[in-house]
């Protein structure tokens, strides 16, 4: 709500000036491009570590290699 009030409504350069140091990296460029990518970035390795574990359950039905996980993790 400050960024709002700050830099879109008012029009407050000093409130406008704080407000983009606190924020650093995101203040300068407010059109949110650097969170967008940042986001995407995340949600893609997301999909790279799911596949990977699909392959992985995939190669083990097959039978090419057994999975071996810990008792300790089922307590």
């Amino acid at each position: 709500m400050d960024w709002l009030n700050g830099s879109q409504y008012h029009r407050d350069s000093d409130k406008r000036d704080k407000l983009e140091k606190s924020l650093g990296i995101f203040g300068a460029d407010q059109s949110g491009a650097p969170i967008v990518i940042f986001a995407l970035v995340d949600m893609v390795q997301a999909i790279f570590g799911l596949s990977d574990f699909a392959e992985t359950l995939i190669l083990s039905k097959e039978g090419e290699f057994e999975i071996l996980c810990p008792i300790e993790l089922f307590d």
